[in-house]
């Protein structure tokens, strides 16, 4: 929030043309300030049949806005047609703030995020600029600045991509789209779409290192599971199960590495629910290995029916103190229904933990219960209730989990009825 978007865009007759605005995460707010920008103008420019010749950096200068006319009705400040004319507008496609030189977001009309899907594709463009690209696009579809549509049709460009960073920043937007409709019909959808364009990731990674991995494999292979897991992909779920088995029970012969182990509990755990939480249990409480409890804790707080008993185990001293959030956050994963199962709990037990736990700990809980809300009833209903405590020790960080509160209402209502229609056309 407070930085600014450039987009670029091109007139009926081919021409480019320069906006700026002040970037707000919360798209009800209006700038109430005249804020614009002098800014450093850099692009990569695609070159050749398809534009998929190596792209070329080109340093427009910087664009004075300090000095142009008042901001239209859309409080966007527009550069003159002597800035957007030093682009090459017979360019296949062009990346604003090339090689991510500048302070800004840079946005696109349709056409030109539809232009950029190719050296996506064939990986024209260097992965910093791929990223970026892909959180911009989905940054600014919950800013309100982006059709939806248009951020998934772009992200789709990167189902072949072998960057890992790619991955985790594909799953963190689309785990926030599915949180928002995971109590609607809309869900078993979207896990569908997860396991056609996750699938073939695990079918070149496989569950167990190779040769060829790099540094970043073992996250690769964990985020994607973790994503298949989610969507419920049947082979997953079945190999999953027997690489669980193997780790509780004799874990020296398991193949898997550690680092799918906290995947690997978590799935099991949501899968079988009750029938895997004692042998979680009792692993927890044999182990003197920290990573393992923890991982324990994630899989223990799948399992609805023990939620309460989970939370009052581990207030019971059986859980560090250090350690207490892995035991809340492995119940408020589990959906709406656990945050607030857990946020109630919190309501319920507040002297409790505010005598057994510093204020920093006792927020750090609050935030992670009520950051899974998406609702404004839930927003006031946090507000009442922590209305007269004292919450000074976190009031920044609780400010910001209810505005996250409320920017995903606003998602809810503009989007989820257009990400149903998405996902509806895609198995057509």
């Amino acid at each position: 929030t407070g930085f600014p978007v450039v987009t670029l865009s091109r007139t009926p007759d081919g021409a480019l043309s320069l906006a700026q605005t002040r970037f707000f995460s919360d798209p009800s707010v209006v700038d109430p300030d005249d804020s614009r920008w002098d800014l450093p103008l850099t692009a990569q420019v695609g070159h050749g049949s398809g534009g998929g010749g190596g792209p070329e950096l080109h340093r427009v200068g910087i664009w004075t806005a300090s000095d142009l006319p008042a901001r239209d009705a859309a409080f966007e400040v527009h550069a003159p047609t002597s800035v957007g004319s030093k682009f090459p507008a017979d360019s296949p496609w062009i990346k604003l703030n090339g090689l991510q030189q500048g302070f800004y977001i840079d946005n696109y009309d349709a056409d030109g995020w539809l232009r950029l899907q190719s050296p996506c594709q064939q990986l024209v463009l260097s992965e910093v600029d791929r990223m970026c690209l892909l959180d911009n696009a989905f940054v600014l579809t919950r800013a309100g600045k982006l059709d939806l549509a248009n951020a998934l049709e772009f992200s789709r460009a990167l189902a072949n991509d072998p960057s890992y960073l790619i991955w985790k920043s594909l799953s963190t937007h689309l785990t926030f789209y599915g949180s928002l409709i995971h109590q609607t019909p809309t869900f078993p959808k979207f896990q569908a779409y997860v396991r056609r364009f996750y699938g073939p990731q695990l079918a070149r990674l496989g569950w167990f290192t190779q040769d060829t991995d790099q540094e970043s494999t073992a996250y690769f292979r964990s985020e994607v599971i973790r994503m298949l897991g989610t969507a419920k992909d049947p082979a997953v779920l079945a190999d999953a199960v027997i690489h669980f088995q193997t780790l509780v029970t004799t874990p020296e012969a398991s193949r898997v590495t550690s680092d799918l182990r906290a995947v690997i509990f978590r799935v099991v755990a949501t899968h079988l629910q009750g029938q895997v939480y004692d042998q979680l249990r009792t692993l927890y409480e044999s182990s003197d290995l920290a990573e393992l409890k923890n991982d324990c804790l994630g899989g223990m707080g799948a399992v609805q029916t023990k939620w309460n008993d989970t939370l009052e185990w581990a207030l019971s001293g059986k859980v560090r103190s250090q350690d207490i959030q892995y035991a809340f956050a492995g119940v408020v994963r589990s959906g709406i229904e656990g945050a607030d199962f857990t946020w109630a709990f919190i309501q319920a037990n507040w002297d409790r933990l505010n005598d057994k736990y510093i204020p920093n700990k006792v927020g750090s809980l609050v935030c992670l219960a009520i950051g899974r809300f998406q609702t404004e009833d839930k927003a006031v209903e946090v507000e009442a209730f922590l209305g007269d405590k004292k919450t000074t020790a976190y009031k920044r960080r609780l400010d910001t989990t209810l505005e996250g509160i409320r920017i995903k209402a606003a998602c809810f209502r503009r989007d989820a009825t257009h990400l149903d229609q998405w996902l509806t056309a895609q198995t057509l």
